[in-house]
């Protein structure tokens, strides 16, 4: 595996992504010159970009950006949705980044809730295998290879079969603590999923537990339940895997196993994985009396949150090296 990077979404709210365009956006977002600089700081092996906020930038201003990760020695990822075409942007911000992997997310589902909003999950998954074989076709010929993230939305058995039947280019971002919203155990998940696996986002959790199952709160990457070493052990030796440190969402999210409702369109699960599942959620849980939100559910101020981010940054490095991952 590559030297550790860094992914931008666990700054959301510092880059202006959380909240944008709403009366709570960061009034004062970083910029991506600052991001660089935090990820250098933190010494980094390679960044994670998000894919379109480059789309403006001048073939000199991606050119200049290149030298100084040549400089530096770094990988570069992009990221972006599968559901946006810009594909002619994304192959040339690669082109000029040399970026290899393009890390996707190919819905918008999370918490494994595949009913939310009126979603129609077998025609999104239609959806997806459309776009991603035409994905497929558009960057393939440039040598570019798209990763497609467990979102919160397909487990590891469809991750597997999309990688199968949509392109040869298609392999899997796997996200570590991702699993646990579709109620598979995180190592088990990652043992799968692992001969596929492109990109790895370092992200942990913490759960609070509820009636109808348990919320998943960002934390620090080694403050939670996500047993990276056991992880990171299946890609030692992989020279082409990437991998970032990346936080969760600032907002929790809740992830319903024990309503019925939650199963729908789920393929049957196995009662040996779901109890392993739900013992990995247990790991350094918050206690139920505990306040588990974050400062963004709080309504804390611009500064509480920028620093909150931050710091949690910071000390997923420490926990990292204490693991002697980084």
């Amino acid at each position: 595996m590559q030297p550790i990077g860094l992914n931008p979404y666990g700054l959301a709210y510092a880059l202006g992504l959380q909240g944008a365009n709403t009366p709570r956006a960061n009034p004062n977002p970083i910029s991506l010159t600052d991001y660089i600089n935090i990820a250098k700081s933190i010494g980094a092996g390679g960044i994670e970009l998000h894919a379109e906020h480059l789309f403006p930038l001048t073939d000199q201003q991606l050119t200049a950006i290149r030298s100084e990760f040549d400089a530096l020695g770094w990988w570069v990822v992009l990221a972006r949705p599968l559901m946006i075409d810009a594909w002619d942007q994304t192959v040339r911000v690669a082109q000029f980044l040399k970026a290899k992997t393009i890390r996707m997310h190919c819905t918008s589902i999370l918490c494994g809730d595949r009913v939310a909003n009126g979603c129609d999950w077998a025609v999104l998954v239609k959806d997806v295998r459309e776009k991603l074989a035409a994905a497929s076709k558009a960057t393939s010929p440039h040598g570019l290879r798209l990763a497609i993230e467990d979102h919160q939305d397909f487990g590891s058995a469809e991750l597997l079969e999309l990688c199968g039947s949509c392109g040869e280019n298609i392999g899997i971002a796997l996200d570590t603590a991702n699993p646990l919203s579709v109620a598979e155990d995180p190592l088990d998940f990652a043992r799968a999923v692992a001969p596929k696996v492109f990109h790895v986002h370092l992200k942990d959790y913490r759960a609070h537990w509820s009636d109808e199952g348990y919320r998943l709160i960002r934390c620090a990457t080694g403050d939670g339940c996500i047993p990276f070493q056991e992880i990171c052990a299946h890609f030692a030796g992989r020279d082409r895997v990437t991998a970032a440190i990346e936080i969760g969402s600032l907002n929790a999210r809740h992830i319903r196993v024990f309503d019925p409702n939650y199963w729908s369109h789920h393929p049957p699960c196995d009662v040996r994985q779901f109890s392993k599942a739900m013992a990995a959620a247990r790991v350094n849980r918050f206690r139920e009396e505990e306040d588990w939100r974050t400062p963004w559910e709080k309504e804390a101020s611009a500064e509480e949150i920028v620093a909150y981010e931050i710091d949690q940054v910071k000390k997923s490095v420490e926990n990292l090296r204490r693991l002697s991952l980084m």
